[in-house]
């Protein structure tokens, strides 16, 4: 009989093959170097406060199934808070065992966590959340996008998807560079530009400057305090998502910014990588409360300044008025979803109360943009 158990360091092999033949076509590249960082992610339940990942062994003792999950410890109304993010979710042939999955996802919801999250739900996760009792966050589950250079970002997007046009995009590219410029000089009728951002004229005294790992850390307590649940990081803890953060090469090189309001004042903080496509992605967006207008204009100013087409990030709810006004349009591609025994934890969140996504989700970590 097939079986559901806790996933050992010894199935690091089996589930970095896995890995590749779901994710990768079975292309085995880096691979000493994936099998080692999914060992150290997700294979020691020891180090993460309890919470295990999980793999479907057949009756030959076969692995055919895993769910990757990791501790994120966090405090609801001053009490600590055991939190388990799923992370990567496979299965080597869902047609063949269309169980699998949602045993898998079954026996992680009934781990010893206090509250499930998950950031990167695809369609078919999403329902097995929602049919174990899990909870959609509509106001956690978008991605923002603020285009800068309207041409030369649509140009970026089509050549992405188009190797043709990938090879000839130099071509194209002072075309594109002639159009934006005419788009920004042009005026609308309430006689403010492309750039012009929105509401209150913010940017004229804000500013983003680049800051240490420890300086980030300090701000990101001040930011997420106000937030409950709330992440409750050690240092240490936080300083190593900071490193895998920083390790993007598919994204481009990793910025800790502060944005600074008048006297030098601290009003938010943000983690972001600029890619060579031109796309400034923001990992993580913070702001002291009332401060999110202020921060939204600046690290738009910033991109702007970096010469980016585009800006993009998963929405926090605490800025989703603030995106208003601004030429800000919203995609889904994954939903947020959480999950707990504690009704009130997950109406918090349901409120936009609780703090998820980013540094306390799966962005972060070197599977997305790296290994």
């Amino acid at each position: 009989m097939s079986n559901i158990r806790t996933a050992v360091t010894s199935d690091a092999d089996a589930v970095t093959r896995l890995f590749c033949d779901v994710f990768r076509n079975g292309s085995s590249a880096d691979g000493d170097q994936l099998r080692a960082y999914l060992e150290r992610l997700y294979l020691h339940p020891e180090n993460n406060g309890g919470v295990g990942s999980l793999v479907h062994e057949t009756t030959s003792g076969d692995i055919s199934g895993f769910l990757g999950g990791y501790a994120a410890p966090m405090i609801y109304e001053n009490n600590p808070l055991l939190a388990a993010i799923c992370g990567s979710f496979m299965v080597k042939d869902p047609k063949a065992e269309p169980l699998t999955a949602p045993r898998l996802m079954k026996a992680f919801l009934n781990g010893p966590q206090d509250l499930s999250l998950s950031e990167t739900a695809s369609e078919v996760s999403h329902t097995m959340w929602t049919k174990l009792g899990g909870i959609t966050l509509p106001d956690y589950s978008w991605t923002w996008h603020r285009s800068l250079r309207p041409a030369d970002f649509l140009l970026t997007t089509l050549a992405a998807r188009s190797p043709m046009l990938r090879h000839a995009q130099s071509i194209f590219k002072p075309i594109t560079r002639l159009v934006d410029r005419s788009v920004l000089k042009r005026k609308k009728d309430d006689g403010k530009s492309w750039l012009a951002f929105g509401k209150g004229e913010n940017r004229s005294f804000t500013s983003v400057e680049s800051i240490s790992q420890e300086e980030f850390v300090e701000l990101f307590e001040k930011c997420t305090h106000v937030f409950s649940p709330r992440p409750a990081f050690e240092k240490s803890q936080l300083l190593d998502i900071l490193e895998d953060a920083g390790q993007k090469a598919e994204l481009g090189p990793m910025t800790l910014g502060k944005v600074c309001g008048k006297g030098d004042r601290s009003l938010g903080a943000i983690v972001c990588h600029s890619g060579q496509d031109g796309i400034l992605r923001i990992l993580q967006m913070l702001a002291i409360p009332k401060a999110e207008a202020q921060v939204l204009d600046a690290v738009l100013t910033y991109a702007n300044e970096l010469g980016a087409v585009s800006v993009s990030g998963r929405v926090q709810p605490n800025f989703l008025p603030e995106m208003l006004g601004r030429r800000i349009f919203l995609s889904n591609h994954n939903a947020t979803v959480v999950h707990s025994r504690n009704s009130d934890i997950v109406n918090a969140f349901k409120q936009g109360n609780g703090f998820a996504n980013g540094l306390v989700g799966e962005y972060w970590n070197r599977l997305n943009g790296d290994i």
